[in-house]
């Protein structure tokens, strides 16, 4: 059986290097910084939620496996393109109570 899921290894190398060098994540999402390409959720005075650019977890992982599956790179993370996630940005705002 094959795994329906794409996952690509994840470059841990320039994670690193992003992380010490570049400016801050949160802070680019919520500036709207384009190479912070993260889809907004939700979003108040108070709060953001955000889809995470690197998605480690497929269907399927047991919920108490989720954390430490997801900080495993050797998992890789999943591929997706933007509209994939801005799909699934919208169906969960949708879902989301207003």
């Amino acid at each position: 059986m094959t795994d329906p899921i794409k996952r690509v290894p994840f470059d841990v190398e320039s994670y690193q290097r992003r992380s010490r060098t570049g400016p801050c994540f949160i802070c680019g999402i919520v500036s709207r910084d384009p190479s912070q390409p993260e889809e907004i959720i939700y979003e108040d005075d108070e709060h953001i939620a955000f889809l995470a650019r690197f998605a480690a977890l497929p269907p399927g992982v047991p919920y108490e496996r989720q954390q430490y599956h997801a900080l495993m790179a050797e998992n890789g993370v999943v591929e997706h393109t933007p509209e994939e996630a801005a799909a699934l940005a919208a169906k969960i705002r949708k879902a989301l109570p207003s």
